[in-house]
């Protein structure tokens, strides 16, 4: 059977995938509260917002567990079938409302961590909410549209 490869996946990228993913569930899901960050003798300053935390984690886990099972289905299938690629199209709509969400929602550095880096060096913790804003509208309007390109290739192989 030839594969095609556009449809063909290797399975180390699946299982790199899936073990990185559940490093990031672990660390966010049990230690988000210990992730802080200390200049010199300062108290340890919080790195990300309860409050973003608290709304963006639920999403997270919802889309880190989607791209678990779509990498278990690759590894099963060895291909990536109509199905997994309408799996996939559904995981970047997600990864769409939550990449709108970060830059409509509360910001995820938290103040605290903000101040802290300010203090140190004086325009850092204006250009670390600039850079992650940018980063986060970067990344919405490349996912957009690399879903849409998805989804025209995939209307135009069953047309």
């Amino acid at each position: 059977m030839k594969r095609d490869k556009d449809t063909s996946v290797k399975p180390a990228d699946s299982i790199i995938g899936i073990v990185v993913t559940l490093i990031v569930l672990v660390l966010f899901n049990r230690y988000s509260d210990r992730m802080s960050f200390s200049l010199g003798g300062s108290a340890c300053t919080p790195i990300f917002s309860r409050e973003a935390l608290h709304m963006f984690l639920p999403l997270w886990n919802v889309s880190w567990a989607l791209g678990i099972g779509k990498d278990i289905l690759l590894l099963v299938r060895g291909r990536k079938e109509l199905g997994i690629r309408i799996y996939e199209i559904v995981l970047s709509a997600l990864d769409i409302v939550i990449l709108y969400l970060l830059l409509t929602g509360p910001f995820i550095i938290s103040d605290a961590m903000l101040m802290l880096l300010a203090e140190n060096v004086p325009f850092i913790g204006g250009a670390v909410h600039i850079i992650l804003t940018a980063g986060f509208g970067i990344g919405l309007v490349v996912t957009a549209v690399q879903t849409a390109v998805k989804i025209i290739r995939l209307v135009r192989e069953r047309a």
